[in-house]
């Protein structure tokens, strides 16, 4: 589970496009920006995340209605696994170090009551392919 900017589409396969330290300044960005709309309990799509079940609430402490996928639980907590695990001159890959983090992220995207909090607003990559792309010409 994992945001990818890479090089594998035409335009950041161009040499002059390569640039490690561009790729990890996006990969933090990307990294703020899912952490933030995840704190305010949006997804991907801008709306609210579904909320809690009533018996996971009520298990964690927390309001059924207050979704920002931290649990109140004791243990490592999965958003704080999130990182830019991968950078190079080609590409960058936000995601988690930890496998089980991943297959935790994994199953809130996928699982009973799916909450999209990794994908990327269109918008959101098109500011970061500026970024990247910031200074650079044909």
């Amino acid at each position: 589970m994992g945001a990818r900017v890479s090089g594998d589409t035409d335009v950041f396969a161009r040499p002059r496009w390569r640039n490690r330290a561009r790729f990890r300044t996006a990969g933090q960005r990307i990294l703020r920006h899912v952490l933030a709309r995840t704190a305010a309990g949006k997804d991907a799509d801008g709306r609210a995340f579904a909320p809690y079940s009533a018996a996971y609430a009520k298990r964690k402490g927390v309001d059924p209605a207050s979704v920002d996928l931290r649990s109140a639980g004791r243990g490592p907590h999965m958003l704080d696994d999130l990182a830019v695990v991968e950078v190079s001159d080609e590409g960058v890959v936000v995601g988690f170090a930890n496998p089980a983090m991943d297959d935790r992220a994994d199953y809130i995207v996928n699982g009973r009551t799916p909450r999209n909090f990794m994908a990327l607003e269109d918008s959101f990559l098109d500011e970061i392919v500026s970024f990247i792309a910031d200074g650079i010409t044909d």
